[in-house]
């Protein structure tokens, strides 16, 4: 019975490999990197069109910083011009259009939108025959909004895969050749998953078994009912390797190499099956979140996407109001130092030394201040773009505009400074209706309860009734016994029990 069992074995060791020959399988190759991540702009570009020349069967999909061509075209202006002939021919795709290839997780909303729409741009200045149909990344850029975002960016195809930088975020494992990745809104985009069987590469770390078209990927994908199954990898600019699987007897795979876009539209299955709904939980992602160096990252870009969004928001608003205009040269440039910032060495590599500047934290530093004092500079050409300016007098009275550039009702506390007029004066606070608002003053700073719209702005009139009695010295009193502590101001009262250790009771 055990010799049968082992000849069974043996039977069906040797048919999987003709299982291979019998169905085909493919292959999207290219490569990854860009001018922030060596890329030599002297003479790679070169390299590529030697390769593309050499293997007229080979296919490229390219995830490159799209800055990286500026380089490209000062410093190797000949293979700078021949590529440009080249990459719209159909050899040539590419795959991600983001500036600076961030994790789109890590990052907010507003800025996901800018680093597509700036990328594209840049890609069609260089190359206005590209192909940009399909979003595929060496860095998985993965957010549950993205299938709207991509759809409305003129994208008609995702790549969940990324076979070969796990570390930074993977998919987990789902089924189907085709997915109908769904996002909130509803919008369904066509995706390649990560396989059933598409296990981790046990010798490459960062791998699985998706990188090299292996035989136990391609036979676990034919026994999952994956008609056309496909490997994938971005190869690392500046390693000139060439075509990643080989070719001829080399390709033991017999893959067919082909741009992400032709799979999509001329060989995958045409209706993807199962849908998908991403979540953050289901990215498997292995970035260094407890480093000090991550985290001072992390907070001065959200910083700077906060202010710089602020900003355009403001900006928005009075041009309604006035006819402002936005600086826009000045605002790009804070655009383009923000996504700096969010590149995604940056997050991963904080300590690594980048340029003369110092490492990517110290740049980081850097890029983001530039985009916060450019915003701050804008939000002040928005104060004096109001011929009486956002605070201003009136009549003897003080008026104050408070902007509210989120999407939601807020009612906040306000504290704005006051001029020496108002000291030791009693003072009135009205809004546009002319309802009282409560409000206090100390040390020259006015504080009150603003309750702003969304996307809008409140307008308060500060008046003063005439002078504070000499003998007070505010609105304010404190009593003390052997077990209450009571703290009374116009605004609130509050009393703290000393025998439970000053809690307030």
């Amino acid at each position: 019975m055990k010799a049968y069992r082992l000849s069974i074995f043996l039977l069906l060791t040797c048919l999987l490999p003709l299982q291979l020959y019998a169905q085909k399988a493919f292959y999207a190759d290219g490569y990854y990197g860009g001018i922030y991540q060596r890329y030599p702009a002297e003479t790679f570009t070169k390299t590529l069109l030697e390769q593309l020349r050499q293997y007229p069967s080979w296919r490229l999909n390219l995830d490159i910083e799209p800055e990286t061509w500026d380089s490209v075209k000062a410093k190797a202006s000949l293979d700078y011009h021949e590529f440009q002939v080249v990459a719209g021919r159909q050899q040539v795709e590419f795959t991600n259009t983001t500036y600076t290839q961030p994790f789109l997780y890590a990052i907010s909303g507003e800025s996901i939108i800018r680093q597509f729409q700036y990328g594209r741009r840049k890609i069609l200045e260089h190359f206005p025959d590209a192909l940009i149909a399909t979003y595929a990344s060496q860095t998985p850029g993965l957010t549950s909004q993205l299938p709207q975002l991509l759809l409305q960016l003129g994208v008609r195809h995702a790549v969940l895969k990324q076979a070969g930088n796990t570390m930074t975020g993977y998919l987990r494992k789902t089924g189907g050749e085709l997915v109908g990745w769904t996002g909130p809104d509803g919008s369904v985009i066509g995706a390649v998953p990560r396989y059933e069987g598409e296990k981790s590469d046990p010798s490459h770390a960062w791998n699985t078994i998706a990188w090299n078209n292996s035989q136990q990927y391609l036979m676990s994908a034919f026994a999952a009912g994956v008609e056309h199954p496909v490997g994938m990898t971005f190869q690392k600019n500046a390693t000139g390797n060439g075509p990643a699987i080989g070719m001829g007897k080399q390709n033991k795979s017999r893959s067919e190499y082909i741009r992400w876009t032709d799979y999509f539209e001329k060989i995958a299955v045409s209706k993807p099956t199962p849908e998908l709904t991403l979540r953050q939980e289901d990215i498997l992602s292995g970035l260094m979140w407890g480093s000090q160096a991550l985290q001072r990252v992390t907070m001065a870009v959200r910083k700077a996407e906060n202010y710089l969004i602020q900003a355009e928001k403001i900006g928005a608003l009075a041009q309604i109001d006035n006819g402002f205009q936005m600086p826009s040269p000045s605002i790009d440039d804070a655009w383009r130092m923000l996504m700096l910032a969010q590149h995604h060495d940056a997050w991963t590599s904080p300590y690594i030394p980048l340029n003369e500047k110092g490492t990517w934290a110290d740049n980081v530093n850097a890029w983001t201040k530039n985009t916060i004092y450019t915003s701050l500079l804008t939000i002040m050409s928005v104060e004096n773009s109001y011929e009486e300016g956002i605070k201003y007098q009136k009549e003897g009275q003080l008026f104050i505009r408070v902007f509210n550039s989120l999407g939601h009702r807020r009612k906040e506390v306000v504290v704005t400074d006051l001029s020496e007029d108002y000291e030791n004066k009693q003072i009135e606070l009205v809004d546009a209706q002319g309802a009282g608002v409560e409000c206090t003053v100390n040390n020259r700073q006015l504080i009150f309860l603003a309750d702003v719209p969304p996307f809008g702005y409140s307008t308060y009139r500060l008046r003063q009734t005439g002078d504070k009695p000499e003998n007070t010295a505010g609105n304010s009193s404190i009593t003390l016994n052997d077990s209450i502590c009571t703290i009374e101001t116009n605004l609130f009262k509050v009393a703290f029990d000393l025998k439970k250790g000053g809690v307030i009771s």
